[in-house]
């Protein structure tokens, strides 16, 4: 079980590298990758090269984790619709440790470190499951890698987006 949490499990995640024929389902996600590979040009998009008021309707959905040495991964913002969807702040946690993720952030931790490593965006898409409510949102997340200097990933930006939300349990398969 999943402590301080609004939500008791997550389903069907399915992740993958984007490719050139990757369909996105929301967005904001496409748009965020849109960016990424237009600023990329065959290198690391730079940190300072994303500037948030250019994509302020994207900013609720927006989150920045920063890779640090050591292999640890520090949530340093989330936007009020990532807050909202997985029910906590993670903001100034490390991602393994984190409170709200409870067991998830050990999944999380991983999926970083396979984005960070292959400096290349990832993309989830996966069913929450809410406790209480009995409603479940599935979600499309992507996750880009971007550096200080260009030599290595230094952080991660990501967006992440409701899909769908019903009070019918999803059909899961491969879980």
């Amino acid at each position: 079980m999943v402590r301080d949490s609004m939500f008791s499990r997550i389903h069907g995640i399915r992740e993958e590298t984007v490719g050139a024929d990757t369909a996105f389902l929301t967005r904001k996600a496409g748009r965020l990758h849109s960016w990424w590979h237009r600023t990329a040009a065959g290198r690391l998009p730079l940190r300072r090269e994303f500037d948030v008021l250019d994509h302020w309707d994207m900013a609720p959905n927006l989150f920045l984790v920063e890779a640090l040495p050591g292999g640890q991964f520090l949530m340093r913002l989330q936007g009020e619709s990532v807050i909202s969807l997985f029910g906590a702040n993670s903001t100034g946690q490390l991602i393994s440790e984190a409170a709200a993720l409870g067991e998830f952030g050990q999944a999380i931790h991983e999926h970083y470190s396979g984005t960070a490593t292959r400096s290349t965006c990832r993309r989830c898409v996966g069913t929450l499951e809410r406790v209480g409510e009995r409603s479940w949102i599935s979600f499309e997340s992507l996750d880009c890698p971007l550096s200080r200097d260009g030599t290595g990933t230094d952080f991660i930006l990501g967006v992440v987006e409701v899909i769908e939300q019903t009070t019918r349990a999803p059909r899961l398969t491969g879980d």
